[in-house]
């Protein structure tokens, strides 16, 4: 139906393979067969990675589930609260209740994406977006936490649900409670001991032929759109993005699902 390019289907039970199968094309354009080792920019699904690597700290004691983040992250001691907006602008309220890990893992920290035109906050994140892009410097977790922090929460943490950069805010976390840089602590504590042998941050020269291209759809019954701008990095970035940074295989991603 001209809904994909290609896929891979993979079935696993019990540690088990009971079925594996590629189809379509890697590269439409190019005519390029889909393989069983691409590689794909996992997006989203970075964010169970970067959960479960965060819950082996909890898991030796390094925090609790209510505990303050600011504990690891002063910057959002003071962080503020959307409370309304009016034809001066946005009126902000303290924080009544910290924002913990248990807020993060679950997206009711009160942080967003900045993906709506149409919310005041996220109208914020954009203009600050737009300011970081136009200093054109490097940008990381600790540079992500500190302009997040002087943003305005889009309401006090645990009240609602919004999906956001909590994670992101997590792989910060792992970093200032282990002294790790992200990457690092991914590949010691789940790469390396599940045998993720193509999961990482970025793509290594040998293997570039074999990444996905990344389709979209930009109107129904307009087909598919090729969209070469959305592109692997092919070196370490400076932003490790806990909450979508990550390139795997479809191998790979089982072997992390069966051990979950």
């Amino acid at each position: 139906r001209d809904e994909i390019a290609g896929m891979i289907a993979h079935v696993t039970r019990r540690g088990t393979v009971a079925y594996h199968n590629a189809f379509g094309w890697l590269d439409r354009e190019a005519r390029t067969p889909m393989r069983d080792d691409a590689i794909f920019q996992i997006m989203s699904m970075t964010k169970p990675v970067t959960s479960v690597a965060l819950m082996t700290l909890y898991d030796e004691g390094a925090f609790h589930l209510n505990t303050p983040i600011a504990k690891f992250l002063p910057e959002f001691r003071d962080t503020q609260v959307f409370a309304r907006e009016t034809a001066d602008g946005i009126e902000l309220e303290d924080l009544k209740q910290p924002i913990t890990f248990r807020h993060l893992l679950t997206h009711t920290s009160g942080l967003s994406y900045g993906w709506n035109d149409q919310d005041p906050v996220d109208r914020a994140y954009q203009a600050d977006q737009r300011k970081h892009a136009a200093a054109g410097q490097a940008f990381s977790n600790r540079d992500l936490c500190e302009a997040l922090a002087r943003l305005p929460l889009a309401f006090q943490p645990g009240t609602k649900w919004r999906y956001s950069l909590s994670i992101d805010v997590l792989g910060r976390l792992i970093e200032v409670i282990s002294g790790q840089r992200l990457d690092e602590f991914f590949q010691e504590r789940l790469f390396n001991p599940l045998g993720m042998v193509d999961t990482g941050f970025f793509v290594p020269t040998d293997k570039s032929d074999r990444v996905a291209t990344v389709y979209g759809h930009p109107e129904p019954g307009q087909g598919l759109l090729r969209m070469d701008q959305i592109k692997a990095h092919t070196t370490a970035p400076d932003w490790l993005s806990g909450g979508g940074g990550l390139v795997s295989t479809l191998n790979d991603y089982a072997r992390f699902a069966q051990m979950l």
